[in-house]
């Protein structure tokens, strides 16, 4: 049996949009955009899920962010729609299944420190990325979000705005 991948638009990208504050329209410096993508796994009975890749980007100044379009897998790999999700410390996550016409624009909501501990500010999608792929690109953010003069996040947590150890 042979499996392909069903022609989603727009599933590898590129991804390109602005991040914007719900409430007040200004642009969210240091907002994390990620995309993942999971690869469908046959068995005989039933499908499986795996992890097949993500990628992620910091928005600048203006909240602009872009992540270029990824190849396409073999033609012999079926991929679920990608993952797509948004984050920055203070404000509620952003999460949606399915590429998404660029440029995007995508409105955060202000959270209370409250919602925070709650973990409102952490999007679901982010834990389907392995640990490792995850350390990486939380390396990649805080390095650049370094350079804007943000603090720290930790991509990999339940809680963003814990600094990573």
């Amino acid at each position: 049996v042979l499996f392909r991948s069903p022609p989603f638009e727009n599933q590898w990208g590129p991804f390109t949009g602005t991040v914007l504050d719900q409430d007040t329209g200004q642009p969210i410096a240091g907002a994390v955009f990620t995309v993942s993508w999971m690869r469908i796994v046959p068995h005989l009975f039933h499908a499986g899920e795996a992890f097949l890749d993500a990628r992620a980007a910091v928005a600048d100044t203006a909240g602009r962010f872009e992540i270029a379009q990824r190849e396409k897998p073999s033609f012999f790999t079926v991929v679920e729609q990608p993952n797509l999700s948004c984050i920055a410390p203070g404000y509620a996550a952003y999460s949606t299944v399915g590429a998404q016409i660029a440029p995007m624009t995508i409105r955060l909501r202000q959270i209370t420190a409250e919602e925070s501990q709650l973990g409102m500010n952490s999007a679901p999608s982010l834990g389907l990325i392995p640990e490792q792929r995850c350390r990486e690109l939380g390396e990649v953010i805080n390095r650049k979000r370094q350079q804007m003069g943000l603090a720290l996040i930790n991509l990999c947590g339940w809680n963003i705005e814990r600094a990573p150890q």
